[in-house]
């Protein structure tokens, strides 16, 4: 602001609201000139559908329907246009139709060339606006509700129309509406209920009407459309059009819920909330229902006060525009997507009832087992062992029931466990091999397993490599080996457990191992094996039978 002049800044202010003013009423004037354009193209573009010609045509020209050449010249009557067709001269007024060979064709307007509506000069032609449709059938849908803005609990009613303003019957029409689970229909009339559709099928002559009714209430809240849709034929061609009726019902009691974590993992905790809200000026009794699915541990909670159930129940007063909040910390003992069903029924104090549901849904993932095969090079001509390392990445989901299988051109074997624990990382199988050729070859590890209610598939293929360099020890830090418990084989005791390895086909050793008590705890002890010594005896124990 210019401090020697100081009505600058203002008279600067209104100069920039005068632009801004403008502005928009230009963008106003622009939008009044567009928008009827608009919508007149699109009324054109819907009563071109069945429309096979539609245009003006100058007495002693000609235009085409389906290919063939019509003919157009004058009558004795300005106005009056003769049309020679093929098949039929139709002689038509200006404002009146006439049919050929199920053709509707009518002279709209006239005018002549130069003259307009007066002939001036003796060679003055007339010309016609001509418009040949098929006729056809044109349905039409009208639906209204007495209201429209409901609150839960109340009714209204539904009426219809369905209408046929075309010059030819309607056939084979069905008629459908599908209503939101969010509402009960009741006392309907001329028109069938179907579950939660609604469905009229019949005919309809040009110029008939089919009128239906019925009644909604609002179970729940909802805000959107009842679609319908009709289906008819027009000269054996299939047609269908939809519409949709908006409505919205307001609940009486109205559930609100957030959680504090977005996904969650097997084991993790997580808190969601309820708020209930009494959206009435009256008082209610409310009563409260949380069905927790049994995936899920009730930590704590504020709706009962006891965690010994996964139904959770609340029964008290909300005062009327005031609220009530929820508290629950569950823990994820599954994997999979859960749905917490909430359920609330309300009494107010006028004996206007109330009911409201919602549902919290809950994803619960769970990491896939890992498997690895270690080392990743062996040494041409040497003896190597090959293991199998299973990883459980999960910090509370122990795995179970698992059959591990690996396989390649040099080995191949199974072992079935039991149980493994959360976080734990061992060898499982381990393969004693001696390369005699260079190269790279291809090994497959598979895993089936159990972590929680559900079974689980993971499998892993690496390319090892046979080098003539040695091996560099890629032994990975082992977890305690009281970690792996209760591994059984087929046919086994409990607490007992074997594999059997393979080379090149050929059976050539088995491991067993069992359970021991130290002190007090029980712990399985996995003796472990030289697998190297084994494969030694077991092939010298061979070649001595042979």
């Amino acid at each position: 602001m210019d401090p020697k002049n100081p009505r600058a800044g203002e008279q600067s202010t209104r100069s920039m609201f005068c632009i801004l003013l403008l502005y928009f009423l230009t963008i106003s004037l622009i939008s009044l000139i567009l928008i009827p354009h608009i919508c007149l193209a699109q009324e054109e573009e819907e009563s071109n559908e069945d429309k096979i010609f539609d245009g003006w045509v100058t007495e002693g020209e000609s235009f085409q329907v389906s290919g063939l050449d019509v003919y157009v010249s004058s009558g004795d009557v300005g106005g009056d246009g003769i049309l020679s067709f093929p098949q039929k001269l139709l002689v038509i007024k200006s404002g009146n139709c006439a049919m050929v060979d199920r053709l509707n064709v009518c002279i709209t307007e006239w005018e002549y060339l130069r003259g307009g509506s007066v002939k001036i000069h003796g060679d003055d032609k007339q010309k016609y606006h001509i418009i040949v449709t098929i006729p056809a059938p044109k349905l039409f849908i009208s639906r209204s509700a007495e209201n429209s803005d409901l609150e839960v609990g109340e009714t209204t009613r539904v009426t219809g129309i369905i209408r046929n303003d075309g010059t030819e019957p309607a056939l084979g029409i069905v008629y459908t509406e599908t209503v939101p689970s969010q509402f009960e229909v009741s006392i309907t009339n001329n028109i069938d209920q179907r579950g939660n559709r609604l469905v009229w099928t019949g005919s309809l002559p040009p110029g008939e009407e089919k009128k239906f009714a019925y009644n909604l209430m609002a179970r729940s809240t909802f805000e959107g459309d009842i679609p319908a849709k009709i289906q008819y034929k027009v000269h054996n061609v299939a047609k269908e059009f939809t519409d949709d009726m908006h409505i919205e019902a307001r609940p009486l009691i109205n559930i609100g819920q957030k959680r504090d974590k977005r996904d969650l993992q097997y084991g993790d905790e997580d808190r969601f909330y309820i708020t209930l809200e009494n959206k009435r000026s009256e008082d209610a009794d409310v009563e409260l229902t949380v069905n927790v699915p049994k995936a899920f541990y009730v930590v704590a909670t504020h709706i009962n006060g006891t965690a010994s159930s996964n139904i959770l129940t609340w029964k008290g007063a909300i005062a009327g525009g005031q609220s009530q909040e929820f508290i629950t910390r569950v823990r994820a003992d599954d994997a999979g997507i859960f749905n917490i069903n909430i359920t609330v029924h309300g009494i107010f104090k006028d004996s206007k009832t109330a009911e409201a549901y919602e549902q919290i849904s809950m994803n619960v993932s769970i990491k896939d087992a890992e498997l690895y095969f270690i080392p990743k090079k062996v040494k041409l001509g040497e003896e190597s062992t090959v293991k199998v390392y299973l990883k459980n990445p999960n910090t509370y989901a122990a795995l179970s029931d698992m059959d591990i299988s690996a396989s390649s051109d040099y080995f191949n074997g199974t072992i079935h466990l039991d149980k493994f624990n959360p976080l734990q990382y061992n060898d499982v199988l381990a393969f004693n091999m001696k390369p005699e050729a260079q190269g790279k070859f291809k090994c497959t590890a598979e895993i089936t397993y159990k972590a929680g209610s559900r079974r689980f598939t993971a499998k892993k293929v690496e390319s090892l490599e046979i080098t003539e360099e040695k091996a560099v020890e890629e032994e990975p830090p082992v977890q305690n080996e009281t970690q792996v418990q209760n591994e059984t084989a087929a046919g086994g005791d409990q607490g007992k457990g074997s594999f059997l390895a393979t080379f090149s086909g050929k059976e050539l050793f088995a491991v067993r191992y069992s359970s021991e008590k130290i002190g007090s705890i029980e712990e399985n002890i996995m003796k472990v094996f030289d697998f190297r010594k084994a494969i030694s005896e077991a092939i010298a124990k061979k070649n001595s039978n042979n």
